[in-house]
């Protein structure tokens, strides 16, 4: 996670086209695997999705699936339709994390490994290559992880952040806004990044 970036750094706005792009491709496989499997959704439904998202995934996979009717629901496109498809395209391209890392911190930003899981053991590698904070607020489900995280944060000198994770309207748990830092927490990220602002006032 990148905050407080500057939104005009070439280096980073170019390795963000090639995710996208990649992610592209790959949801035109998933796409041409599922018409192979007898699940054809019509060309239309495809072009509208893309025309309006940058960032292609699985998500809208399993809304396209629920459009064209042959789910009720995007839980029920996903289980049926889309986690089968796993091996039916060429595995995420990922961007190396070290190279994420000082890509933030070129433009400018604040750094944060998103909501790492309970058996996450590299922080202090991490820290040696720049990473500034964990995600420890998070809406992590039946169990949480965000008290080993905090304490993990402030062993390492890590800022802490947090987020809901939202994707959209659905599930309303993950609505923007519900899962939060303090804003003691979101002024010292903002000093770090050398925008301070302070909220008490505003």
């Amino acid at each position: 996670l990148g905050y407080f970036i500057r939104v005009d750094h070439g280096a980073l706005n170019e390795a963000l086209r090639q995710t996208q792009q990649r992610r592209r491709q790959r949801f035109h496989e998933f796409v041409k695997a599922l018409a192979g499997r007898g699940t054809t959704i019509p060309d239309e439904h495809v072009r509208s999705v893309e025309a309006v998202s940058a960032s292609l995934g699985r998500r809208h996979l399993a809304v396209l699936l629920v459009r064209s009717g042959f789910a009720r629901t995007r839980h029920e496109a996903w289980q049926r339709f889309v986690a089968p498809l796993r091996e039916d395209a060429t595995a995420k391209n990922w961007l190396p994390i070290e190279e994420a890392i000082a890509l933030i911190r070129d433009a400018g930003g604040v750094s944060s490994l998103a909501h790492p899981p309970d058996n996450f053991t590299e922080f202090e590698t991490l820290r040696d290559s720049g990473l500034n904070a964990v995600e420890a607020v998070y809406p992590w489900g039946r169990s949480t992880c965000e008290k080993a995280l905090r304490e993990t944060a402030a062993r390492l000198g890590f800022f802490v952040t947090g987020g809901s994770d939202c994707h959209g309207p659905e599930p309303a748990r993950r609505c923007i806004g519900s899962h939060t830092i303090t804003v003691e927490e979101l002024e010292r990220l903002r000093q770090f990044s050398g925008h301070p602002v302070n909220l008490h006032s505003a």
